[in-house]
Protein backbone atom coordinates (compact mmCIF):
# COMPACT_ATOMS: atom_id res chain seq x y z
CA UNK A 1 0.00 0.00 0.00
CA UNK A 2 2.50 2.38 0.67
CA UNK A 3 4.09 1.69 -2.23
CA UNK A 4 1.63 2.54 -4.43
CA UNK A 5 0.61 5.83 -2.68
CA UNK A 6 4.53 6.36 -3.25
CA UNK A 7 3.94 5.86 -7.07
CA UNK A 8 0.98 7.93 -7.12
CA UNK A 9 2.73 11.00 -5.59
CA UNK A 10 5.66 10.68 -7.91
CA UNK A 11 3.12 10.57 -11.30
CA UNK A 12 1.01 13.60 -9.97
CA UNK A 13 4.67 15.49 -9.41
CA UNK A 14 5.71 14.40 -12.95
CA UNK A 15 2.11 15.59 -14.12
CA UNK A 16 2.30 18.48 -13.04
CA UNK A 17 6.20 19.42 -14.13
CA UNK A 18 4.76 18.55 -17.61
CA UNK A 19 1.81 20.81 -17.31
CA UNK A 20 4.03 24.03 -16.05
CA UNK A 21 6.93 23.81 -18.95
CA UNK A 22 3.90 23.27 -21.18
CA UNK A 23 1.88 26.34 -19.84
CA UNK A 24 5.27 28.66 -19.79
CA UNK A 25 5.84 28.04 -23.64
CA UNK A 26 2.10 28.91 -24.78
CA UNK A 27 2.85 32.30 -22.59
CA UNK A 28 6.77 33.29 -23.35
CA UNK A 29 6.21 36.48 -25.36
CA UNK A 30 8.97 37.82 -28.25
CA UNK A 31 11.14 38.97 -26.08
CA UNK A 32 11.26 35.58 -24.45
CA UNK A 33 12.76 33.84 -27.33
CA UNK A 34 14.36 36.97 -29.18
CA UNK A 35 17.69 34.57 -29.29
CA UNK A 36 16.07 32.07 -31.42
CA UNK A 37 13.94 34.66 -33.73
CA UNK A 38 15.37 37.19 -35.80
CA UNK A 39 13.58 40.32 -35.84
CA UNK A 40 11.61 41.20 -38.57
CA UNK A 41 13.02 43.83 -41.25
CA UNK A 42 11.14 47.17 -41.71
CA UNK A 43 8.79 47.09 -44.49
CA UNK A 44 9.95 48.89 -47.62
CA UNK A 45 7.12 52.55 -47.85
CA UNK A 46 6.73 52.60 -51.60
CA UNK A 47 5.41 55.94 -53.21
CA UNK A 48 5.11 57.43 -56.24
CA UNK A 49 5.50 60.87 -57.37
CA UNK A 50 4.23 63.03 -60.41
CA UNK A 51 6.01 65.99 -61.55
CA UNK A 52 6.20 67.25 -64.90
CA UNK A 53 6.90 66.42 -69.13
CA UNK A 54 9.45 64.23 -70.12
CA UNK A 55 12.62 66.77 -69.87
CA UNK A 56 10.85 69.65 -68.08
CA UNK A 57 12.76 71.10 -65.52
CA UNK A 58 9.78 69.72 -62.89
CA UNK A 59 10.46 66.55 -64.01
CA UNK A 60 14.47 66.70 -63.50
CA UNK A 61 13.86 67.81 -60.52
CA UNK A 62 11.50 65.70 -59.20
CA UNK A 63 13.63 62.85 -60.74
CA UNK A 64 16.34 64.41 -58.35
CA UNK A 65 14.22 64.98 -54.88
CA UNK A 66 13.57 61.76 -55.56
CA UNK A 67 16.87 59.94 -55.56
CA UNK A 68 17.42 61.91 -52.47
CA UNK A 69 14.82 60.83 -50.53
CA UNK A 70 15.67 57.27 -51.44
CA UNK A 71 19.40 58.08 -50.50
CA UNK A 72 18.96 59.53 -47.48
CA UNK A 73 15.96 57.32 -45.75
CA UNK A 74 16.53 53.80 -44.60
CA UNK A 75 13.00 52.51 -46.17
CA UNK A 76 11.19 55.21 -48.37
CA UNK A 77 11.29 54.24 -52.20
CA UNK A 78 9.73 56.88 -54.73
CA UNK A 79 9.06 56.16 -58.79
CA UNK A 80 8.85 59.77 -60.10
CA UNK A 81 6.74 59.75 -63.70
CA UNK A 82 7.28 62.38 -66.15
CA UNK A 83 3.68 63.04 -66.45
CA UNK A 84 1.50 65.80 -65.04
CA UNK A 85 2.07 69.83 -64.01
CA UNK A 86 0.51 72.21 -61.48
CA UNK A 87 -2.89 71.75 -61.83
CA UNK A 88 -2.74 68.13 -62.70
CA UNK A 89 -0.62 66.73 -60.03
CA UNK A 90 -3.31 68.01 -57.58
CA UNK A 91 -5.65 65.76 -59.19
CA UNK A 92 -3.33 62.79 -58.76
CA UNK A 93 -2.30 63.15 -55.23
CA UNK A 94 -5.46 64.25 -53.97
CA UNK A 95 -6.92 60.60 -54.92
CA UNK A 96 -4.12 58.27 -53.52
CA UNK A 97 -2.17 58.38 -50.31
CA UNK A 98 0.59 57.17 -51.57
CA UNK A 99 1.15 60.01 -54.35
CA UNK A 100 3.53 62.51 -54.01
CA UNK A 101 3.92 65.67 -56.48
CA UNK A 102 4.73 69.06 -56.78
CA UNK A 103 2.22 72.22 -57.69
CA UNK A 104 2.09 75.97 -57.22
CA UNK A 105 0.14 78.13 -54.52
CA UNK A 106 -2.29 79.56 -57.29
CA UNK A 107 -3.10 75.97 -57.82
CA UNK A 108 -3.57 74.92 -54.38
CA UNK A 109 -5.12 77.89 -53.19
CA UNK A 110 -8.25 77.77 -56.19
CA UNK A 111 -8.19 73.53 -56.03
CA UNK A 112 -8.69 73.64 -52.30
CA UNK A 113 -11.70 76.03 -52.67
CA UNK A 114 -13.05 74.72 -56.25
CA UNK A 115 -12.27 78.04 -57.92
CA UNK A 116 -11.67 78.57 -61.24
CA UNK A 117 -9.64 75.52 -62.78
CA UNK A 118 -11.00 73.77 -60.38
CA UNK A 119 -14.79 74.06 -61.53
CA UNK A 120 -16.11 73.66 -58.38
CA UNK A 121 -14.40 70.16 -57.36
CA UNK A 122 -12.51 70.92 -54.14
CA UNK A 123 -9.45 68.80 -53.72
CA UNK A 124 -9.06 68.63 -49.96
CA UNK A 125 -6.37 66.21 -49.45
CA UNK A 126 -3.27 68.32 -50.12
CA UNK A 127 -0.70 69.11 -47.75
CA UNK A 128 2.43 70.74 -48.62
CA UNK A 129 6.23 69.62 -47.64
CA UNK A 130 9.16 71.84 -48.46
CA UNK A 131 9.59 74.73 -51.02
CA UNK A 132 10.67 74.05 -54.35
CA UNK A 133 11.44 77.80 -55.94
CA UNK A 134 9.27 80.64 -57.76
CA UNK A 135 8.13 81.35 -61.23
CA UNK A 136 7.82 84.94 -62.07
CA UNK A 137 5.22 86.54 -63.95
CA UNK A 138 7.49 88.13 -66.56
CA UNK A 139 6.00 91.29 -68.19
CA UNK A 140 8.13 92.18 -71.32
CA UNK A 141 7.49 93.85 -74.95
CA UNK A 142 8.57 95.05 -77.72
CA UNK A 143 10.50 98.19 -77.84
CA UNK A 144 8.83 99.45 -80.79
CA UNK A 145 5.03 98.44 -79.46
CA UNK A 146 5.55 101.67 -77.07
CA UNK A 147 4.85 99.56 -73.58
CA UNK A 148 6.62 101.04 -70.79
CA UNK A 149 4.15 100.32 -67.79
CA UNK A 150 1.44 97.79 -67.59
CA UNK A 151 -1.19 100.67 -67.80
CA UNK A 152 0.40 100.19 -71.60
CA UNK A 153 -0.60 96.99 -72.27
CA UNK A 154 -4.48 98.52 -72.74
CA UNK A 155 -5.72 97.59 -76.18
CA UNK A 156 -2.49 95.60 -77.30
CA UNK A 157 -1.98 92.22 -78.18
CA UNK A 158 -0.78 90.09 -75.67
CA UNK A 159 0.93 86.57 -75.58
CA UNK A 160 0.21 85.14 -71.67
CA UNK A 161 1.64 81.43 -72.13
CA UNK A 162 0.37 77.91 -73.33
CA UNK A 163 -3.24 77.16 -72.47
CA UNK A 164 -4.04 75.58 -69.17
CA UNK A 165 -1.03 76.67 -67.42
CA UNK A 166 -0.94 79.88 -65.48
CA UNK A 167 -2.26 81.66 -68.23
CA UNK A 168 -5.72 82.17 -66.81
CA UNK A 169 -4.28 83.65 -63.82
CA UNK A 170 -2.72 86.15 -66.15
CA UNK A 171 -5.73 86.98 -67.71
CA UNK A 172 -7.30 87.45 -63.84
CA UNK A 173 -4.11 89.81 -62.88
CA UNK A 174 -5.00 92.26 -65.95
CA UNK A 175 -8.64 92.56 -65.09
CA UNK A 176 -7.99 93.01 -61.05
CA UNK A 177 -5.19 96.11 -62.39
CA UNK A 178 -7.75 97.55 -64.50
CA UNK A 179 -6.04 96.68 -68.04
CA UNK A 180 -7.49 95.13 -71.28
CA UNK A 181 -5.85 93.81 -73.79
CA UNK A 182 -7.06 94.21 -76.61
CA UNK A 183 -6.57 90.47 -77.54
CA UNK A 184 -4.86 87.23 -75.60
CA UNK A 185 -2.88 84.95 -77.24
CA UNK A 186 -1.94 81.44 -76.23
CA UNK A 187 1.32 80.07 -76.91
CA UNK A 188 4.74 78.06 -76.31
CA UNK A 189 7.91 80.20 -76.09
CA UNK A 190 9.05 79.47 -79.19
CA UNK A 191 5.88 80.97 -81.26
CA UNK A 192 5.68 83.53 -78.83
CA UNK A 193 9.60 84.88 -79.62
CA UNK A 194 8.64 84.17 -83.62
CA UNK A 195 5.34 86.06 -83.29
CA UNK A 196 7.44 88.92 -81.80
CA UNK A 197 9.29 89.31 -84.12
CA UNK A 198 6.63 89.17 -87.16
CA UNK A 199 5.08 91.84 -85.48
CA UNK A 200 2.03 90.08 -84.62
CA UNK A 201 1.60 90.30 -80.74
CA UNK A 202 2.93 93.56 -78.68
CA UNK A 203 4.11 91.86 -75.11
CA UNK A 204 4.27 88.87 -73.06
CA UNK A 205 3.35 88.04 -69.59
CA UNK A 206 4.13 84.58 -68.65
CA UNK A 207 5.40 82.73 -65.73
CA UNK A 208 8.57 81.56 -65.54
CA UNK A 209 12.20 80.96 -63.81
CA UNK A 210 15.23 83.27 -64.57
CA UNK A 211 17.57 83.98 -66.76
CA UNK A 212 15.20 82.37 -69.45
CA UNK A 213 17.20 81.72 -72.49
CA UNK A 214 14.51 82.24 -75.00
CA UNK A 215 14.43 85.82 -73.71
CA UNK A 216 18.10 86.36 -73.53
CA UNK A 217 18.61 85.31 -77.42
CA UNK A 218 16.04 87.20 -78.56
CA UNK A 219 17.38 90.29 -77.27
CA UNK A 220 20.29 89.61 -79.40
CA UNK A 221 18.12 90.27 -82.37
CA UNK A 222 16.03 93.04 -81.25
CA UNK A 223 15.07 95.59 -77.96
CA UNK A 224 12.73 94.47 -75.23
CA UNK A 225 11.33 96.03 -72.57
CA UNK A 226 11.26 94.25 -69.09
CA UNK A 227 8.51 95.99 -67.11
CA UNK A 228 7.45 96.13 -63.62
CA UNK A 229 4.61 96.56 -61.83
CA UNK A 230 4.38 99.66 -59.26
CA UNK A 231 4.35 99.29 -55.52
CA UNK A 232 1.04 99.71 -55.70
CA UNK A 233 -0.01 97.27 -58.06
CA UNK A 234 2.08 95.11 -55.80
CA UNK A 235 -0.02 95.51 -52.87
CA UNK A 236 -3.52 95.72 -54.62
CA UNK A 237 -2.66 92.45 -55.62
CA UNK A 238 -0.98 90.70 -52.85
CA UNK A 239 -4.18 91.88 -50.46
CA UNK A 240 -6.75 90.42 -52.90
CA UNK A 241 -5.06 87.36 -54.09
CA UNK A 242 -2.67 86.03 -51.08
CA UNK A 243 -1.09 83.33 -53.15
CA UNK A 244 1.15 85.68 -54.56
CA UNK A 245 4.44 86.16 -53.72
CA UNK A 246 7.09 89.03 -54.54
CA UNK A 247 10.42 88.16 -55.71
CA UNK A 248 13.40 90.49 -57.43
CA UNK A 249 14.82 90.00 -60.53
CA UNK A 250 18.44 91.87 -59.81
CA UNK A 251 19.54 94.34 -62.20
CA UNK A 252 21.07 92.71 -65.35
CA UNK A 253 19.44 89.66 -65.76
CA UNK A 254 18.64 90.84 -69.17
CA UNK A 255 20.22 92.89 -71.65
CA UNK A 256 18.17 96.07 -71.31
CA UNK A 257 17.75 95.69 -67.71
CA UNK A 258 19.81 98.27 -65.37
CA UNK A 259 17.58 98.24 -62.48
CA UNK A 260 16.54 95.85 -59.91
CA UNK A 261 12.84 94.30 -60.88
CA UNK A 262 10.02 93.35 -57.94
CA UNK A 263 7.87 90.73 -59.81
CA UNK A 264 4.64 89.04 -58.91
CA UNK A 265 5.18 85.10 -58.44
CA UNK A 266 3.77 81.78 -57.58
CA UNK A 267 5.74 80.11 -54.97
CA UNK A 268 6.12 76.09 -56.08
CA UNK A 269 5.94 73.49 -53.23
CA UNK A 270 6.40 69.84 -52.80
CA UNK A 271 2.84 67.83 -52.13
CA UNK A 272 1.37 64.59 -50.64
CA UNK A 273 -1.78 63.21 -49.77
CA UNK A 274 -3.40 64.18 -45.88
CA UNK A 275 -3.47 60.65 -44.75
CA UNK A 276 0.27 60.02 -45.80
CA UNK A 277 2.11 58.62 -42.64
CA UNK A 278 3.51 61.49 -40.65
CA UNK A 279 7.12 60.03 -40.06
CA UNK A 280 7.12 59.27 -44.11
CA UNK A 281 6.29 63.24 -44.53
CA UNK A 282 9.04 64.10 -42.02
CA UNK A 283 11.79 62.06 -43.43
CA UNK A 284 11.41 62.95 -46.69
CA UNK A 285 11.14 66.68 -45.60
CA UNK A 286 14.30 66.49 -43.74
CA UNK A 287 16.18 64.62 -46.70
CA UNK A 288 15.69 67.06 -49.22
CA UNK A 289 15.98 69.86 -47.15
CA UNK A 290 19.40 68.78 -46.06
CA UNK A 291 21.25 67.87 -48.96
CA UNK A 292 19.85 71.21 -51.12
CA UNK A 293 23.10 71.08 -52.71
CA UNK A 294 22.08 68.01 -54.60
CA UNK A 295 19.21 69.40 -55.99
CA UNK A 296 21.19 72.30 -56.95
CA UNK A 297 23.30 70.66 -59.02
CA UNK A 298 20.70 69.20 -61.23
CA UNK A 299 18.49 72.32 -61.20
CA UNK A 300 20.07 76.01 -60.49
CA UNK A 301 16.65 77.16 -59.91
CA UNK A 302 16.89 74.71 -56.37
CA UNK A 303 18.85 77.52 -54.37
CA UNK A 304 15.45 78.44 -53.35
CA UNK A 305 14.52 75.47 -52.01
CA UNK A 306 15.56 76.03 -48.24
CA UNK A 307 13.32 75.46 -45.11
CA UNK A 308 14.12 79.51 -44.45
CA UNK A 309 11.37 79.58 -47.64
CA UNK A 310 8.34 77.68 -45.91
CA UNK A 311 7.33 81.38 -46.00
CA UNK A 312 6.57 81.43 -49.25
CA UNK A 313 3.95 78.15 -49.27
CA UNK A 314 0.18 79.60 -49.15
CA UNK A 315 -1.00 75.85 -48.03
CA UNK A 316 -1.53 73.90 -45.26
CA UNK A 317 1.72 71.70 -44.33
CA UNK A 318 1.49 67.68 -43.46
CA UNK A 319 1.48 67.94 -40.11
CA UNK A 320 5.28 65.45 -40.27
CA UNK A 321 6.81 68.55 -42.98
CA UNK A 322 5.68 71.21 -39.95
CA UNK A 323 7.24 69.26 -37.40
CA UNK A 324 10.56 69.20 -39.45
CA UNK A 325 10.57 73.27 -39.34
CA UNK A 326 9.35 73.48 -35.97
CA UNK A 327 12.60 70.87 -34.87
CA UNK A 328 14.64 73.25 -36.50
CA UNK A 329 13.28 76.57 -35.40
CA UNK A 330 11.80 78.16 -38.42
CA UNK A 331 8.65 79.96 -37.93
CA UNK A 332 5.63 78.74 -40.12
CA UNK A 333 3.20 80.95 -41.21
CA UNK A 334 -0.29 80.83 -40.48
CA UNK A 335 -1.75 79.69 -43.79
CA UNK A 336 1.21 76.89 -43.93
CA UNK A 337 0.24 75.54 -40.67
CA UNK A 338 -1.08 72.17 -40.42
CA UNK A 339 -4.99 71.95 -40.51
CA UNK A 340 -5.43 67.59 -39.28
Amino acid sequence: MKLMKKRSVTLLLVTLMLMTAFLQGCSSSPEDSAGEQKPEATEPVMLRAVSGASGGLWQIYGTTWGKIVEDYTDNIQIQVEAVGGGYANIASVNEDPNCLGMTQNAAAYEGARGLNWAQGKKYENIRGLFPVYPSSLHFWASEKSGIKTIEDFEGKVVSVGPAGGTDTNVKQLFELLGVKPKEFVNQNFADMVQAMKDGLIDGVCVSTGHPHSTISELEQSMNINHIAPTPEQIKLVTEREPYYSVIKLPANTYKNQPNDINMLAFYSFAICHKDLDEEVAYQITKAVLEHNDELVAAVKAAKDSVAENVVEIKHPLHPGAYRYYQEIGIEVPDMAKPID
